[in-house]
């Protein structure tokens, strides 16, 4: 079984597997996961869940994740761009009508954000991890008068946002290169906001006391997380098989939707939202219409990027990661994988 798992996937990085066999390869994967995940009973059930919180309390707060480093944050931006709607957002999208183009659905998902982290005018705002600065740039142009200090880990994500923001006079941008675990806040924040950042996690508890010291008294903590409704793993990076945490989410979590509620030392949950996984799903869709669509300028990036013999590798792996997203967040109509949004205010002691 293993070796005909490995000749798939060989075929799939090759091209020479059509995109409907993916899909029902991908569907299978889907299932197989859940059925793995919801063997024993209750009381079994809740007993791995118990031991997988004991487990990310005596982790460290990020765990390595070189190779899903390189894959997400030291890719040029020329990628992105070809691949990416115009505000060059790498997480989900959101389309409350289910028609909208990539570019209505990113700023769609830009307002909501700005909404449910009750966002206004004259606050200091952290980004804990901005990206290619599509949230980081929305919020300096809506709120001038906010300050915003973003953290990427990325240098070339860095030195892009700076330029941005130079470029359009925004004077209210300060980017700082850093790792989650290993930034230092030098002021207090009214907000601080992570899209997409904590899934790269594992020690919420000491995470959470230091976001809470980050805070002002009566500040908030907005937190976008990718989500399955019941069940939370680990994507390992230990044999051939384990693709998705080899390539590209390596050190990566799948929370379940109530995970970080199990961490609220120092924090309390204000609300709570809960996104269908069509929205990632369509996010994904229109991610790999533009990847395909740019395949002849984009085949020269990645070659340059993984090597001359490599490029067209690395297409494919490319191609392989957006229809997974798509199809995993699609399963049962959206209603299995999903996003969740958390808002928290820092505890009164």
């Amino acid at each position: 079984m293993r070796l005909l798992s490995r000749i798939a996937m060989r075929l799939v990085e090759t091209g020479f597997m059509p995109d409907f066999l993916i899909r029902l390869g991908l569907r299978a994967l889907n299932w197989a996961r859940l059925y793995s995940e919801h063997r024993g009973d209750l009381e079994s059930r809740g007993d791995a869940f118990r031991t997988l919180l004991a487990r990310l309390r005596l982790s460290p707060i990020t765990v390595s994740e070189e190779q899903g480093a390189r894959n997400h944050y030291e890719v040029p931006k020329e990628f992105f761009s070809r691949v990416l709607g115009p505000r060059l957002r790498y997480t989900c999208c959101y389309y409350p009508f289910g028609s909208e183009s990539l570019e209505d659905a990113e700023e769609s998902m830009l307002r909501l954000t700005a909404e449910r982290a009750r966002l206004e005018n004259g606050l200091k705002i952290l980004d804990l991890s901005c990206g290619w600065g599509d949230l980081t740039l929305w919020m300096a142009e809506r709120f001038p008068e906010s300050s915003i200090t973003a953290i990427t880990r990325s240098v070339v994500q860095c030195q892009y946002v700076t330029r941005l923001a130079r470029q359009r006079d925004l004077k209210n941008v300060e980017v700082v290169v850093s790792d989650l675990a290993q930034f230092f806040a030098a002021k207090k924040y009214d907000r601080i906001i992570a899209i997409e950042t904590l899934e790269r996690c594992r020690n919420y508890q000491k995470l959470m006391r230091r976001i809470a010291g980050w805070l002002e008294d009566g500040g908030l903590f907005f937190a976008h997380m990718f989500m399955h409704r019941e069940l939370a793993y680990v994507y390992e990076s230990i044999s051939d098989d384990d693709w998705m945490g080899k390539r590209f989410f390596t050190g990566g979590l799948m929370p379940s939707d109530d995970l970080l509620l199990h961490f609220q030392d120092e924090m309390a949950i204000v609300d709570h939202w809960r996104l269908s996984g069509l929205h990632y799903s369509m996010t994904a869709e229109h991610w790999l219409q533009r990847l395909d669509a740019s395949r002849a300028d984009l085949l020269p990036i990645l070659e340059d990027i993984y090597g001359k013999t490599r490029g067209i590798l690395w297409f494919h792996r490319w191609r392989a990661f957006f229809l997974s997203i798509a199809e995993m967040f699609g399963c049962w109509g959206g209603e299995e994988w999903g996003v969740a949004h958390y808002l928290f205010r820092k505890r009164r002691f």
